[in-house]
């Protein structure tokens, strides 16, 4: 297995940072190693021999996504006297904040739900599938024995999803009005409240 670590070093970051971008902006099946070089400012050689190629920077991404994901159930869990229903709803506010700060990862899921990479095989078994188990460890308790834990999920993400990506205040702007953003988070904590025991 090829390590996932590229080292350290401001090139290097500078290349991650670049191709996080143009995987959002434009999929990674769009995106070339050469384009990845040009907008880093450095040698094609430097992408394929320093930071292993697009794919393998793709999968950097995607793991450091996950392993933020991660923190947040591990500190969740470990947190005393916080109910599965409070930690239902905590998780709740991480999402939003996740996909309000880091909209490129969150563009980066999305392509993917729609077949982009479908070449990197074991991505979604490998970081996905995890955070999804674990979130369901979490909250589990917190919802009513009827509710399919993993298909509520997915239609949480779906409309946080949604917002974030412009549909109810304009697609291409920046950042999303934080009127709109605190009125969202009153919703989606409202229209969770039936699911829960």
């Amino acid at each position: 297995m090829i390590s996932l670590d590229l080292g350290v070093g401001s090139n290097r970051d500078q290349v991650v940072a670049v191709a996080k971008r143009l995987f959002a902006d434009l999929g990674y099946d769009q995106t070339t190693s050469e384009m990845i070089a040009r907008s880093a400012g450095v040698p094609m050689s430097f992408v394929t021999d320093e930071c292993g190629g697009r794919q393998q920077i793709y999968r950097r991404i995607v793991q450091e996504i996950r392993d933020r994901a991660q923190e947040v159930l591990a500190s969740l869990l470990a947190e005393e006297g916080l109910s599965a229903r409070g930690r239902f709803r905590r998780l709740l506010d991480e999402l939003l904040e996740y996909f309000s700060r880091d909209r490129e990862g969150a563009a980066i899921w999305r392509q993917r739900s729609i077949g982009d990479a479908s070449d990197i095989q074991g991505v979604e078994d490998s970081y996905a599938k995890p955070a999804f188990d674990a979130f369901a460890r979490l909250v589990g308790d917190a919802l009513r024995p009827e509710v399919d834990v993993e298909l509520m999920t997915w239609t949480l993400m779906s409309a946080i999803d949604n917002f974030f990506n412009g549909i109810p205040y304009g697609v291409g702007q920046e950042s999303p009005d934080p009127v709109m953003v605190e009125r969202f988070h009153r919703h989606i904590h409202a229209l969770v409240e039936p699911f829960f025991r």
